[in-house]
């Protein structure tokens, strides 16, 4: 017990640091800022937009291949509209993360979370290439 009283100040202190330091990192994160990132919208026809994931938007993407609408809400983007046959790529979770993808496979759109530092990635568009089922069911027959 006298033990305890002699070091009572130093746990003290230290629970303290301890406290300002766990503090610190969650508000500024582990590069002592938080990183902006922002969303990068490819389309079909070879255009880039890129808008920060941080600002509430509604975009419409229209292409040669066809028409969806991204919706940046609360921190997360979305695809909310698709005129695709199918439509799966509106069923796909919304993003938030800088790594994180959304792709609508028949207009050849590709969304991604990207640090401001890091920039965007460069999808190999033969790896997610998209063939009409009818075409894929005629040649397997």
């Amino acid at each position: 017990m006298d033990a305890l009283r002699r070091n009572a100040a130093t746990i003290v202190v230290g629970v303290l640091v301890v406290g300002a330091i766990v503090t610190a990192y969650l508000l500024l994160g582990p590069a002592g800022g938080a990183t902006a990132t922002n969303v990068v919208i490819h389309d079909g026809d070879g255009g880039t937009r890129t808008l920060p994931l941080d600002e509430d938007a509604r975009i419409e993407v229209t292409t040669s291949f066809g028409t969806n609408v991204i919706v940046i809400e609360n921190g997360t983007a979305r695809v909310a509209e698709a005129d695709c046959p199918k439509g799966s790529c509106m069923h796909q979770q919304p993003i938030s993360h800088p790594g994180e993808q959304l792709v609508c496979l028949p207009h050849r759109l590709w969304v991604e979370i990207a640090d401001n530092e890091a920039g965007s990635s460069k999808l190999d568009e033969d790896a997610v290439k998209w063939e009409d089922e009818a075409e894929v069911d005629l040649v397997s027959r």
